[in-house]
């Protein structure tokens, strides 16, 4: 089994680029980068991590050092927020909700594409809880889980990066800041140690063509969860 703690960057109103972002990893890695980072937070008198807190400006060098001292894979999906808003309809806005919940599937669906293709074993997926829409992400991704022929994820979960269980999502979270705010310092680190993930993004015409897939897909899987529940013994008719 593997992790990927996943978490967000620039949905605040105004930002140019929203990204979700994060690392994947089996659990002893994670064991030991929380071991290690337990300790950092502690010297520093800092009872978490936040990018955003100027206190702990003084953890990004630690932080960095205890991710690239350890095989953790990284994965992002960003979009432009204008461009969203201009590019999809309200059928799918209604549907699947704003740009991170997009991001979140789509992030989701990279994962799973690697996990099919290198081959790994399958991934839990872990998000930073807070963001509206996380109950129909939830249900949404569940219900893809529930189907395990087309795909290698195990379960989803939404944690607070305050949670003993969630500190890794703390890398998350700087992961996801610096991409989205394209803090150069820190990114040509990751690029110089090979660790820097593709951000993959989508232009108006593929943003387009992607949430009208992914519309599609959903509505699919919700007609699906419902004939499970219809014939649950997958009975003839």
């Amino acid at each position: 089994m593997l992790y990927a703690y996943l978490d967000e960057s620039g949905t605040h109103g105004g930002s140019s680029l929203l990204v979700v972002a994060g690392w994947v990893g089996d659990a002893e890695t994670w064991k030991s980068f929380v071991e290690e980072w337990m300790i950092h937070l502690r010297n520093a008198g800092i009872p978490y991590f936040h990018t955003h807190d100027p206190e702990c400006e003084q953890l990004k060098r630690p932080l960095i050092h205890a991710i690239l001292a350890r095989r953790l894979l990284p994965v992002a999906w960003s979009v432009n927020p204008l461009e969203f808003r201009e590019n999809t309809s309200d059928k799918f806005t209604n549907q699947l909700g704003n740009a991170y919940a997009t991001c979140a599937h789509l992030c989701a669906g990279l994962i799973n594409n690697l996990a099919i293709e290198k081959p790994l074993p399958p991934v839990a997926l872990i998000y930073e809880s807070g963001q509206p829409n996380t109950e129909f992400i939830s249900r949404s991704m569940n219900n893809i889980i529930a189907d395990p022929a087309n795909h290698k994820l195990a379960s989803i979960t939404f944690l607070s990066k305050k949670d003993p269980f969630g500190i890794p999502l703390q890398a998350a979270d700087f992961l996801a800041y610096i991409l989205a705010t394209n803090e150069s310092k820190w990114i040509d680190q990751l690029r110089d140690a090979d660790r820097l993930p593709p951000l993959i993004g989508m232009p108006p015409e593929k943003l387009r063509n992607t949430t009208k897939q992914l519309g599609i897909k959903i509505s699919r899987e919700r007609a699906a969860r419902k004939a499970r529940r219809k014939n649950p013994k997958g009975e003839g008719g």
